[in-house]
């Protein structure tokens, strides 16, 4: 769980007894924006002057608050994905602000700190990044910090099918760390000591890149332009001589006009199914017209991968397995040489593919889009696995959360976070070793289920990135990620040990050691705790999911339903007879491809709810306000203990933060879900407390068909190019 370091630790504590002791802590607030020309820290009050002991930093007196008391920005921490706005309002008469975003633009970091005058603490409570102005005013500017998922509303995977290359070009990055974070260009040889790449024509390293033809790229890395991340078939002629009667020529042709969805990311192992014609040659025999060729380039996913294997080739109607000798792979690398040059010289860098040669056919009956390729592949070879912050190895993986780091880092098809802002060693990496565990799940029956906790075997088409990670975390029973300390986090959604419930916050409303804020309504004083239930009338009793079956070659398959009876007759008493009523909720299990865990995560959302935010066996919502002193080392999916006689006739102690929002009068609003620690302490069993390992995360892979050789028909004469057309004369079989 994400803590503050121990010295952290001892000044909140100092806070929070000040307040016990009759003293309201000393608290003023910061906002730093991170200006490519120099950090600025600024403030609505002129904090040096008033603070008991002025900031470390020097302050620029711009916010303009909502007025006293109001002198703080409401906040939002909650546990969703979309965009968190925090207002922004400047005082900009002298024109100081609009000139830095004049000079910058939007994007920059904002990050607000408390300054804690009392303990000498200066605290990050969020960050986000800047937008632009709206409707300014002649001396008011209102800016917005977004924070963390910015652009929550694109798509992931959103690589589209264009000819100009979507490579961000090597030569913009300062350094060749930045340049090995985006990949996909390698030109360092503006860097000290950087090799990669070409001069200009006056003997310079090259600053920019139009990025609309090949030649772009192969004037600045050579390589008959490889690198350039496009899908623009570039067109080849070869002879194709008959048997008998007059030559005959066959031209390629490409077909990524017709490719309308975003480029696939498979991570684990799984089949690719429906993969698309990017590239096609129509080899006719005119003495057997039943015996001619249709050679095509059949697109896979994302790489880099792992060879293909267990291939297999659909034209018309007609299914053949991939033999060997007809058959050339490319898995994705960048810069990686062309399948075959006869058909394209475009080596299509970053995108999985395989050509193969189809027959006998009559090439004129195929009809490119009705051909497709489907095969098996262990996923991208890259995906990071972290042993400490900044060290890591890269691999195939089926961890779920080495997944979702991919997916909010990757700078190609991405969410294009940076890993520096990951909280690796504190937060995901435990909570991989979390995932790839083996348990047991035993079901309302009896039945057991071992199975990998949190594994994932996903194919990712394009969809919304918050909605993206929204899936694949619930398949997983893993928190959203959230933002805390200045750093993004996850975190299993499990059974806490009896010493972490012991360490849960307590907040109470009753008696000398109340935290929980008392208000004034109808002129009298009343707690502000507020509690509730979903009714059984709409509380879902019955959970309907798909998943892709493993053991049906990863076909998308329909689950048998969990349900619990009593909760639908409950439902039907609700409205006064006994009818069952059925409330029904369908999920697909991202990434989940194996039973046993299909119906774990199915019974668990049943009881507690998708992300336990309300279930059959948690339905209790509490929501009440607190001074921001004891909610400082709060966080989603925090789980807190609440002390109060009321609660006791529902039979819930803890509860599981779902949102947080910081008023600007610096109180905080929480809202928790009961945590049902008796239910979650028997939800699963750790296999190797049974005396088992449990099965294999990591799935050995066979061999590819065969060797990578061109198809035997092919029988390549002296290559010519004339006219921008490549020539290669090729015997018929």
């Amino acid at each position: 769980m994400p803590v503050f370091d121990s010295t952290t630790r001892g000044k909140i504590a100092q806070l929070r007894s000040l307040r016990h002791e009759g003293t309201a802590p000393e608290v003023y607030e910061l906002c730093r924006i991170d200006w490519p020309s120099g950090a600025v820290y600024y403030a609505s009050l002129d904090i040096a002057a008033i603070a008991s002991v002025p900031p470390p930093v020097e302050v620029d007196v711009r916010l303009v608050p909502d007025g006293d008391p109001n002198w703080f920005l409401p906040i939002v921490l909650d546990a969703t994905i979309g965009d968190e706005e925090v207002d922004l309002p400047f005082w900009d008469a002298d024109g100081a602000i609009s000139d830095l975003l004049v000079d910058h633009g939007e994007g920059i970091r904002v990050e607000i700190f408390y300054w804690f005058p009392q303990v000498s603490l200066m605290l990050s409570q969020w960050h986000g990044h800047l937008r632009l102005e709206d409707e300014a005013g002649i001396d008011i500017i209102p800016l917005k910090s977004v924070q963390g998922f910015r652009s929550a509303d694109g798509e992931v995977p959103h690589r589209a099918h264009w000819q100009e290359c979507q490579a961000v070009f090597g030569g913009v990055f300062d350094t060749q760390a930045a340049i090995d974070e985006h990949r996909d260009c390698p030109y360092n040889r503006h860097t000290a000591g950087g090799a990669t790449g070409n001069l200009d024509g006056g003997g310079n390293p090259y600053t920019f890149c139009p990025r609309l033809t090949q030649s772009d790229c192969e004037a600045r890395l050579g390589n008959d332009g490889r690198f350039m991340l496009s899908h623009r078939t570039i067109t080849a002629t070869v002879v194709n001589n008959q048997t008998s009667g007059p030559r005959l020529f066959s031209s390629s042709q490409g077909n990524e006009t017709n490719l309308k969805e975003p480029v696939r990311v498979i991570m684990g192992t799984r089949r690719i199914s429906k993969m698309q014609v990017m590239a096609f040659r129509r080899d006719r025999n005119n003495n057997d017209p039943d015996h001619g060729w249709f050679f095509a380039l059949y697109e896979g996913c994302e790489g880099p991968i792992d060879p293909f294997y267990n291939v297999t080739i659909t034209v018309g109607n007609e299914t053949k397995n991939a033999v060997g000798q007809h058959y050339i792979g490319r898995n994705g690398d960048i810069g990686q040489a062309p399948a075959y040059p006869s058909l394209t010289s475009h080596g299509y860098s970053g995108t999985s593919h395989f050509l193969y040669a189809f027959g006998w056919v009559d090439p004129d009956d195929v009809d490119p889009n009705h051909a497709s390729g489907s095969a098996l592949t262990a996923g991208l070879n890259n995906i990071r696995q972290y042993t400490d912050e900044d060290t890591y190895f890269e691999s195939t993986s089926t961890n779920r959360v080495r997944q979702i780091a991919r997916v909010l880092c990757d700078k190609r098809w991405g969410f294009a976070d940076d890993y520096s802002r990951l909280a690796m060693e504190e937060s995901w990496i435990p909570s991989a070793a979390w995932a790839a565990t083996g348990v047991r799940f035993t079901d309302t029956f009896g039945n057991n289920y071992d199975h990998i906790r949190s594994a994932s075997e996903v194919e990712l088409i394009a969809k919304k990135v918050q909605q993206q990670i929204d899936d694949l975390c619930m398949a997983g029973r893993l928190s959203r990620p959230f933002v805390f300390n200045g750093k993004v986090h996850i975190e299993p959604l499990r059974a806490l040990t009896a010493d972490e419930l012991a360490a849960c916050p307590v907040f109470t409303d009753e008696g000398p050691d109340r935290n929980v804020i008392w208000e004034e309504e109808d002129d009298v004083e009343r707690s502000t705790l507020r509690v509730s239930r979903k009714s059984d009338l709409d509380l879902p009793n019955r959970i309907e999911a798909t998943f892709d079956d493993a053991s049906q070659d990863y076909q998308e398959t329909t689950a048998p339903p969990v349900e619990d009876i009593d909760a639908q007759l409950r439902a039907g008493r609700v409205v006064g007879d006994y009818a069952r009523k059925i409330n029904t909720k369908k999920y697909n299990l991202l990434g989940v491809t194996v039973k046993p865990q299909v119906v774990k995560v199915m019974w668990s959302i049943l009881d507690l709810g998708p992300f336990d935010e309300g279930g059959l066996k948690n339905n209790l919502t509490l929501k009440f306000k607190i001074w921001f002193e004891d909610a400082i080392d709060l966080h989603p999916h925090k789980v807190f203990k609440y002390e109060s006689s009321r609660l006791t006739k529902y039979g819930f102690t803890y509860f599981r933060i779902k949102s947080m929002k910081r008023l600007s009068d610096l109180q905080y609003e929480i809202i928790g879900q009961a945590y049902n620690e008796t239910y979650m302490a028997d939800f699963e069993t750790d296999l190797s407390v049974l005396g088992g390992g449990g099965p294999s995360p990591e799935p050995e892979l066979p061999a590819p068909p065969g060797p990578e050789a061109p198809p035997e028909i092919l029988k390549p004469g002296t290559v010519v190019y004339s006219d921008g057309v490549i020539l290669v004369p090729i015997l018929a079989a």
